[in-house]
């Protein structure tokens, strides 16, 4: 599926807490949801600002361990997936950019179906983006390359 699909049991559940508050117009529904957007927002500026007091003592965050969870690899189109491996392979780690442009010379279609496999690699962790952004083979990558694409 490509694009973005609605969470409608989120969406009823959301409905229903509002209606518990006599919010029942989607104007106020929707005003509900901004205001909650707008926590969220403000939640998050304060952790970029408490993410600033650790690297002002220089706390080193721990890594969180990596989970490889069972993972399903049937939906990943093959030969795209072969082809960004390839290119990884003998790049060893590629930024985005050097990557899109090797993508450049193949026809619209196809490449759109590289980007999408290649967000699908990184989703199933075949593939991370390290911290210096450049993609690399992930945890899952052995995993994926013996399930005989």
């Amino acid at each position: 599926m490509r694009g973005k699909s609605i969470d409608t049991e989120f969406v009823a559940e959301f409905i229903q807490e509002c209606a518990a508050f006599q919010k029942v117009s989607p104007e106020e529904i929707c005003n509900e949801a901004l205001q909650r957007i707008d926590g969220i927002d403000k939640q998050l500026k304060l952790r970029l600002k408490l993410v600033d007091v650790l690297s002002f003592f220089n706390h080193k965050k721990k890594a969180a361990p990596v989970k490889l969870e069972p993972v399903s690899f049937h939906n990943i189109n093959k030969p795209a997936s072969a082809e960004i491996l390839g290119i990884i392979a003998n790049s060893g780690c590629i930024n985005s950019i050097d990557i899109f442009s090797r993508f450049a010379k193949y026809h619209e279609d196809y490449r759109k179906e590289l980007i999408f496999t290649l967000k699908q690699m990184l989703e199933t962790n075949i593939l991370f983006k390290n911290s210096n952004g450049a993609f690399a083979f992930g945890p899952n990558y052995k995993l994926f390359n013996e399930s005989k694409i």
